[in-house]
């Protein structure tokens, strides 16, 4: 009798067919993509409809990402070249000084009124019907670059909500044992609170396993910049059960702010111009550098959304984490997620 699992449960007639799709869901998808699909999971399981009802959805999920990064290549494709109109065109968009005294005002109201004059002429040039035709390709263009920065982000969540699972299933009492050990000289060091702070950060520097746990609770991209709350956790557990409660409070805490970091997103794609880390790792893996029409839409969106405040502050947690994993883990990198898609970036510009 065949075997499924971890465990090896048995391969039976009430069973077969979701085995049997489990196989079919697997057929057309690359080890690499296997290796990214696993690398989210956030459990295990020895049910075969429920591993096939994953991978169907990871399927999905794929074949959107395909089809959204398509769109981009087209439209960052289509802008090739257009570095001048786009200069133009929002210089033409400006408005003029009504009653112009000084020097400088007077240039760039003639700076202005040659812009408007040149703009039409640059339209025709690159097969443009009218402003309005060039403006909704900039757009298209700021759009879909703007859904693969979320793409980005929430691969990145999904990264780290997994790698925080795994870390948690790896808690051995052996483990917890060891870091109550080496947190014994901060429990027991005098001079106050602070001073015992201190005395933690140099311990944690020297120790695997605080380390790594550390990173798993980082609030920042610095392992070493240690957030208070987790000083706190660290200072206050006594035994190896208090340390495994208080680690998996402040792990529940980290996937209720990116639970709450993928809903807003969600609802306003927009917050992700906030998102500073995972903006530059779109920027990477659509080959945009740092001059041209493509850098100079983006600079341009990104100018338009920060005026909104409030999101910033709202966002600010998840974009942390976000960024933290974006430059610590390879697999929340934009290499690996353009790979994972299978599409090949647009070489507007090195």
């Amino acid at each position: 009798m065949s075997k499924w699992g971890v465990d090896g449960v048995e391969i039976t007639p009430g069973n077969y067919d979701a085995a049997l799709a489990v196989g079919e869901m697997l057929t057309g998808i690359t080890d690499e993509q296997i290796e990214d699909c696993m690398s989210r999971v956030e459990g295990q399981t020895n049910d075969p409809a429920k591993v096939a009802m994953s991978l169907r959805k990871y399927r999905i999920e794929l074949s959107e990402k395909r089809e959204e990064r398509q769109e981009r290549v087209e439209s960052q494709n289509g802008l090739v070249g257009r570095d001048k109109l786009y200069e133009v065109w929002i210089f033409a968009k400006k408005t003029m000084h009504l009653q112009p005294t000084a020097q400088s005002d007077i240039d760039e109201n003639c700076a202005i009124g040659e812009a408007r004059k040149e703009l039409p002429n640059l339209l025709k040039q690159w097969g443009y019907e009218s402003e309005e035709a060039f403006e909704n390709s900039v757009r298209d263009y700021a759009e879909d670059f703007r859904n693969e920065a979320v793409n980005i982000a929430n691969d990145a969540m999904d990264y780290t909500e997994a790698e925080m699972y795994r870390y948690e299933q790896s808690l051995s009492d052996n483990k917890l044992n060891t870091m109550l050990e080496q947190l014994q000289l901060a429990h027991s060091a005098d001079g106050g609170k602070q001073f015992q702070y201190i005395v933690l950060d140099t311990i944690v520097s020297g120790s695997k396993e605080l380390t790594e746990l550390v990173s798993q609770l980082r609030i920042t991209k610095s392992a070493f910049n240690i957030d208070d709350a987790v000083r706190e956790a660290l200072m206050g557990a006594r035994t190896a059960s208090e340390l495994k409660k208080k680690i998996g409070e402040l792990l529940e805490e980290r996937r209720a702010a990116i639970d709450e970091t993928r809903e807003r997103l969600e609802d306003d794609p927009d917050l992700i111009w906030s998102f500073d880390a995972a903006i530059a790792q779109a920027r990477v893996s659509t080959n945009v550098g740092s001059t041209g029409i493509h850098d100079a839409i983006l600079d341009d969106e990104a100018k338009r959304h920060a005026r909104d405040k409030l999101a910033r502050e709202l966002t600010l947690g998840g974009a942390a984490m976000i960024g933290g994993f974006l430059a610590g883990g390879p697999a929340g990198s934009a290499a690996a997620v353009g790979a994972v898609v299978g599409m090949t970036t647009a070489g507007a510009e090195a």
